[in-house]
Formats: C-alpha cells, sequence, structure tokens
C-alpha cells in the first residue's frame, strides 16, 4: 500500500534459494525497483518482436520529465534459479545499465542503450514517424564490444502490411555481456509482406536471416 510493493520467496534448489523484490513509486512520474530484476533491452528497429531482457539484481530508478524517460540500474547481472513457485537471481558481475528517451517532436524520438560491464554496449536509435501508418528507425553503436547497425521500416493500410529490417553484426556481437535468455538476431535482409485480399483470405510472403547468439565463441 501506498506506493510500496514487494514480494518474497524461500526454497531448497540445491542448496537455500532466497529471492525477492520490492518497487517503490516516488510520487506521480517515478519508481525506484530493488532486488530481482528484469531489465528491459527492446531495440526500435525489432519490427519483428523480438528484444530480451536483461537478468539483475540491484536498484534501478525510472523517471519521466516532460518528453524525457531515463532509466538506469546499478548493481550486478545475475544467473536466474528458476522452479516451480520460485524464482531467484544469484549475482554474476557488477554492471550498470541505462536506457534513454527523448521525444524530439511527436513523431520524432531518440533513443539510447548502454551497459557497463566486462564488454561494453552503447547503441542509439531514431525513430521517426514520416507518415501515420508508417514508422522508419535505424540504429547503430557496438554490443558486447562488437558493432552494430540495423534500419528498418513499418508500414500498414488497410490491406497491406510491410515490415523490413536490413541488419549488420560485428562477430560476437551481443546485446549485452550478461546472462540473457538465448536470443536469435535478425542479420542481413528481412522482409515480411501481408496482403489481406478479402475479408476471409490472407496471403503473406517473407524471408529472413538469423543469428543465435548461443553459436558465439566466449559467451
Amino acid at each position: 500500500g501506498n506506493g510500496y510493493e514487494g514480494s518474497l520467496g524461500i526454497g531448497y534448489l540445491d542448496g537455500l534459494r532466497l529471492g525477492w523484490s520490492a518497487r517503490h513509486l516516488l510520487g506521480a512520474r517515478d519508481t525506484l525497483r530493488l532486488g530481482n530484476d528484469a531489465l528491459p533491452f527492446h531495440l526500435e528497429t525489432d519490427v519483428f518482436g523480438g528484444g530480451s531482457a536483461i537478468l539483475a539484481q540491484g536498484a534501478s530508478i525510472q523517471r519521466r520529465r516532460g518528453r524525457t524517460t531515463l532509466q538506469a540500474f546499478a548493481g550486478a547481472s545475475a544467473n536466474a534459479v528458476a522452479a516451480p513457485y520460485f524464482a531467484s537471481n544469484t549475482p554474476s558481475r557488477a554492471m550498470a545499465y541505462a536506457r534513454a528517451q527523448y521525444d524530439v517532436r511527436r513523431n520524432l524520438s531518440l533513443v539510447g542503450h548502454a551497459v557497463a560491464t566486462r564488454r561494453q554496449t552503447f547503441l542509439g536509435t531514431v525513430r521517426w514517424v514520416p507518415a501515420s501508418g508508417v514508422t522508419t528507425s535505424a540504429t547503430a553503436g557496438i554490443g558486447s564490444d562488437a558493432p552494430y547497425a540495423a534500419t528498418s521500416i513499418d508500414a500498414r493500410t488497410a490491406r497491406l502490411d510491410v515490415k523490413a529490417v536490413y541488419a549488420a553484426l560485428g562477430s560476437g556481437f551481443r546485446r549485452a555481456a550478461a546472462p540473457m535468455p538465448l536470443q536469435s538476431e535478425l542479420e542481413r535482409e528481412n522482409i515480411l509482406v501481408t496482403w489481406r485480399a478479402l475479408p476471409t483470405l490472407t496471403l503473406s510472403a517473407g524471408r529472413q536471416h538469423f543469428r543465435q547468439d548461443s553459436a558465439f565463441r566466449g559467451l
């Protein structure tokens, strides 16, 4: 109550395990979180879905001021220990995380992700909505010290949808050098076209390329 929310779990799985988290609303626009956490890592160029989360344990704060939203975390990356009815995170390595978004105009936003740990991540994105139903984005930077660049378009009309991404990944790219659910990253050209020919008939055609991060050496 009064802006506070928390959870506590105790279990036994190859030893005694403790899992806990707490959240406190700071005024009407800010949130403080403590304990186990999953930090979202979604890029604006993820038009086919995707994205992931960094498992962590520590303290984070999210603030909103005018056109700016900021989330900052300090603590440690973590390995998850999951079992029915219970989950806990075991600290792995010191880590800091930040995500910032600034809405330049209603149809133009700048977004940045940064992760500081054993290998560094700095990714910046520009998102532009030039017309109703059309969203374009471009991302560039490094992930786990490897270069990354992507551009995307998501266009939707009453009968036709087009999603396309072109991505270039450096060797060993990963969104963060921290425990994350295994994920596939799009690379090279990717497109999906959906045509609603009739109210009862929808046709789709696409081409996609994936790279699985579990195949990268040293992760």
